[in-house]
């Protein structure tokens, strides 16, 4: 009988030592939605930083045009988490799709120049917001926040927004569609803005996020309510890395700028004269409600947000 269970104990530490290590391998699978812009190579970084790794996470990313785009395939389910700009989110959930926010990726700047701007042709005649009206502005999706940015801003300078030309674009299109004559203005953001700025291939009329509400979130990160409470772990995991990604590029300049010349495929010089970007995990509600005061001034929402529902306690701190 004792040699039998030498010989079972034996057995059985084999089968461990067989299948521990597959079972240390195996990694939570996890669908991501982006754009390719700098803002987000926070998300570039923790992959190539291994942050995502360490939390046990494989990340598959897919890339869209807007976050209109994005949220939609994050409610047929093809994605888990997705990147929308926060007056996207708002929208939804007004109309019945339940999102909340699970990181904050990014901030605009409280004074210029910034990430988003309304570009026209460097000879072009218009030289302010006014003179827009019976123009063509493209817009990466209309109803956006952006969108939204853009038209307080011509709500303030005493604009007719019904007289402009509104049409969607996305980012990439933009710099040739301002170009080739098919539109006469394009509210771009980063890496498109600065390089179309360097090329002297156009000018500012409005720096919009700073000109409608300073600080204002921008990039952020979402998932179904549904998901969220079957996932709280994955989230947090996700947080953790996101921020981890934050901290380095914040706390190392140059390496950021390399990153963002890697993910969005700038030249090194052009990222060089790039705007920095405000990484900002740290969620001021102030703001928010600013923003969302601001999408129904310009009619993309039709009531204020719960911001309770919208944003969990566990996404304000991220990391902490």
């Amino acid at each position: 009988m004792r040699l039998y269970r030498i010989a079972l104990a034996a057995s059985l530490a084999i089968v461990l030592s067989t299948i521990a290590p597959s079972l240390a391998q195996q990694k939570t699978k996890l669908s991501v939605g982006l754009i390719k812009i700098a803002g987000l190579t926070s998300v570039y970084a923790a992959q190539q930083l291994g942050y995502f790794n360490e939390q046990g996470l494989d990340v598959d990313l897919t890339f869209a045009n807007n976050g209109n785009e994005l949220l939609t395939a994050l409610q047929s389910g093809k994605l888990d988490i997705s990147l929308a700009i926060p007056g996207v989110a708002m929208r939804a959930r007004e109309v019945g799709y339940k999102v909340s926010l699970v990181f904050q990726n990014e901030l605009s700047h409280g004074k210029p120049p910034d990430t988003g701007a309304l570009l026209v042709k460097t000879d072009s005649p218009i030289s302010s917001v006014k003179q827009l009206a019976g123009k063509k502005v493209a817009h990466s999706g209309i109803g956006t926040q952006a969108w939204a940015a853009v038209r307080y801003v011509e709500q303030k300078a005493g604009l007719d927004v019904n007289s402009v030309q509104e049409l969607e674009l996305g980012y990439g299109q933009m710099p040739g569609a301002l170009q080739q004559g098919l539109v006469d203005a394009i509210a771009s953001v980063d890496p498109f803005t600065s390089a179309v700025i360097n090329a002297k291939q156009g000018k500012v009329i409005s720096w919009f996020y700073v000109e409608s509400v300073p600080n204002q979130p921008e990039g952020a990160f979402w998932a179904s309510d549904d998901w969220l409470a079957k996932n709280a772990a994955t989230a947090r995991k996700f947080r953790i890395a996101m921020d981890k990604a934050h901290r380095y590029l914040n706390s190392h300049p140059e390496d950021a700028k390399k990153m963002v010349a890697a993910f969005t495929g700038l030249k090194p010089e052009q990222v060089e004269s790039m705007t920095p970007i405000v990484w900002n995990d740290r969620v001021n509600r102030p703001d928010w409600q600013k923003v969302s005061q601001m999408l129904i001034a310009t009619g993309a929402l039709k009531q204020p947000v719960d911001l309770n529902a919208l944003i969990p306690a566990a996404a304000v701190n991220p990391g902490r």
